[in-house]
This record gives C-alpha cells, structure tokens and sequence, in this order.
C-alpha cells in the first residue's frame, strides 16, 4: 500500500467516524428536543400531571398540546381571535419552563399581583409578551410573540386566575 493510499484510507475513516459522531448527537438531541403531541393536556402518563382548569374566555381556543423539553413541559397553544397565537408552558416547580426559548430584547420588566399571584411581566413594542408565574407546584409561563396593543395584558388575568396544573 502507497502512502498516497493510506492517506486517502486515513481520511475515508476520518470521515466515517465523523459522520457516525454527528448522526448519533443528532438523535440524541431530537430525543430531547422532541415536541410529543397530545389530544389534551392531560401528560400524566409520562410527565406526572395534567392542567384541568383553562381560561374560558369566549376569544381563547386551545388549539393544541404538546410535551416537550425531555418530556418535562406541557405546551398549550392557544388561537386568540380574530388570529393571534399564544403559547402556555407549565412544569412542575422543581423543572424549568425553558424561558431561553422565548429571549428577546423586552423593554420593560414590571411584577403585578393577580388574586394573590405574584406575575413577572416583560413586554416590547410590537406585543412581545411573556408572563411567568408560580402557583402550588407548578410555574406557569404566557407567552404572545406579537398582537394588538393591550390585548395580552387584557387576557393574563384570565390565563392567573383560571389555569390550574395538577399532579396525578
């Protein structure tokens, strides 16, 4: 065998290696990236609990739920009407909502109290709004990308008060 020969083996295995490295760092990080869809927000059967009270607004539809963030975070999505979109989180207390996924440049940061409920507020111009709080054992995080001026603020009192997780 040449040397020219052995180099060319050398980097064909090189390259073997490579491509077997990426495809399994790959498939480990879609398993925890991985969004598992659900009919309902009942996510019991893998996380530990269901979230049984929903705002019952007229304007707010759940649209649908997932399980994501290593099968830790229930995601509801909810259609605000006449087309807006908002995004819930919930995990239990000991778990993190992963807020990173919403970081954005928010203009203000400001701590309301609904019914007894302490709620960090951050907003931008545009209607970026994220909301989180903590209530029992579980936090809870309302997220809007953009929408009508005062609109997610109008809502989040209903999102406070009516949404309830529960651990089952």
């Amino acid at each position: 065998m040449t040397m020219e020969q052995m180099l060319l083996l050398a980097l064909f295995l090189g390259l073997l290696a490579a491509a077997v490295l990426a495809a399994c760092l790959r498939a480990r990080s879609g398993d925890e990236d991985e969004r598992i869809p659900y009919q309902k927000p009942d996510f019991r059967d893998r996380a530990g609990f269901e979230v049984n009270d929903l705002p019952g607004d007229e304007i707010v539809q759940l649209q649908q739920c997932f399980l994501c963030h290593r099968q830790t975070v229930g995601e509801l999505e909810f259609l605000i009407e006449p087309g807006w979109k908002a995004l819930v989180r919930v995990a239990r207390a000991a778990n993190s909502l992963h807020l990173e996924d919403f970081d954005a440049p928010y203009d203000t940061n400001r701590v309301l109290y609904q019914d007894g409920v302490r709620v960090l507020v951050r907003t931008s111009p545009g209607g970026r709004y994220l909301a989180g709080w903590t209530r029992g054992d579980f936090h809870y995080a309302l997220y809007f990308e953009e929408g009508e001026m005062g609109m997610a603020g109008g809502l989040m009192d209903d999102f406070v008060r009516e949404m309830d997780a529960e651990a089952g």
